[in-house]
């Protein structure tokens, strides 16, 4: 055997070793993403070769690539005075204290990271929470889940409105009711504030769901519009494309189907078939059966936001990266790093987590760091508690 079949040999048993089981940590929501029917695995003979493809096909692609990313950045005065990013930020986060789970949210300021106000909200969810943001930059909502078991669920809903100087809040307890049998995957406030979108799975059993589907809540009313269907499979990732359609990823149950991201207009009757028969966009390129990362729609539609992350020989490449939406053409990249690492399921180390007013200033998390994309750089927002500091390790929930 040549030297050269030799170092291939010892390469692709160390990229095989990634899809071990015991390596994989589980998604955010794990009890939504992999129920009953709709479970979906990668086994680990197909996943060696499947990484192993993608290593060498990677190892090209990196020749084009920077070796490493440009290094984070804190913020500055200087950057939130020139209008690149905004003048403060939102997280919400959990600590253990006393025995107990409590949850907050916490302004910060992005000029300084310092914290401008802080409030413990009510509930205790143990799922973790999730925050989504309007285009106003000042209302906000928190969403806190209690899995009961493993089908049910304890939704809240929180509605955050942040004063102008961002030195209080005002947290209102939302009539929106969540059944208990449903097991929520997403929710996205809509850039006028009005609405907000969840992705659901309802009517659930040990084997699976009965339905399926997009929930569109109005605020003011309570109404709640549903586009459901009996097809085995499930929507995720939900968000807006404007104030008139909402985006999501639909992952088919069947194994060896890819899943894909489609844009659903609210105009149209809530019918089954038109949530199965919305309009395909860009999606990031995966396996089938695979984990799909975010993709989040810029309000005029057109563009794509997601990430890429290949493994290599020696390491990892991730990309945040600008697709066409109609066509799935790369139209820029957002950001570029690499990393020796290759620990753990590295395509779930560098996600978009939400976009800013107007479908600006990205914020990701890319492999531990969190911040926003100015410029090819991540600049760094800090707050989350470490999980020294607070019991909990992960945290991410954070908006414009």
């Amino acid at each position: 055997m040549t030297d050269l079949e030799d170092r291939l040999r010892d390469e692709l048993s160390q990229l095989a070793a990634l899809a071990q089981p015991e390596t994989i940590r589980p998604l955010r929501h794990l009890a939504s993403r992999r129920r009953g029917a709709a479970a979906l695995f990668l086994a680990p003979a197909a996943a060696m070769v499947a990484v192993a493809a993608v290593a060498i096909a990677g190892a090209v692609i990196a020749r084009t690539l920077p070796h490493r990313g440009a290094a984070p950045v804190p913020a500055t005065p200087e950057l939130v005075r020139s209008g690149a990013v905004p003048r403060f930020y939102v997280l919400a986060y959990q600590s253990f204290e006393g025995g107990k789970v409590v949850t907050y949210a916490a302004v910060h300021s992005t000029a300084t990271g310092r914290t401008l106000a802080r409030v413990i909200l009510p509930g205790s969810g143990n799922a973790g929470p999730s925050i989504t943001g309007a285009d106003d930059g000042r209302t906000f909502v928190v969403t806190e889940t209690n899995m009961t078991t493993r089908v049910q669920s304890i939704v809240w809903l929180l509605r955050l409105q942040v004063s102008a100087s961002g030195r209080s809040i005002r947290v209102t307890r939302l009539p929106v009711h969540v059944p208990s049998r449903m097991v929520v995957d997403d929710i996205a406030l809509s850039p006028d504030g009005t609405r907000v979108v969840m992705t659901a799975q309802w009517d659930c059993g040990t084997q699976r769901c009965q339905h399926e589907g997009i929930r569109v809540v109005d605020l003011a009313t309570g109404a709640v519009t549903v586009w459901s269907t009996h097809v085995d499979g499930a929507p995720f990732n939900g968000s807006w494309a404007g104030n008139r359609a909402v985006a999501f990823e639909w992952q088919p149950a069947a194994h060896g189907q890819a899943a894909a991201y489609r844009v659903l207009p609210l105009s149209g009757a809530a019918t089954a078939d038109l949530l199965l028969a919305s309009e395909p966009i860009a999606s990031p390129p995966t396996e089938p059966n695979s984990y799909v990362p975010n993709a989040l729609v810029t309000p005029d539609g057109k563009t794509v936001i997601t990430s890429e992350v290949t493994p290599l020989f020696h390491g990892t490449v991730a990309l945040i990266v600008a697709l066409n939406a109609r066509t799935g053409h790369l139209e820029r990249t957002l950001y570029t790093v690499s990393t020796q690492d290759q620990s753990g399921i590295l395509d779930q180390e560098c996600n978009v987590l939400s976009l800013g007013p107007g479908g600006q200033h990205p914020l990701v998390d890319c492999f531990n760091k969190i911040g926003a994309l100015v410029d090819g750089q991540i600049v760094i927002l800090p707050g989350f508690p470490s999980p020294s500091r607070s019991g909990i390790s992960g945290q991410q929930a954070i908006a414009w």
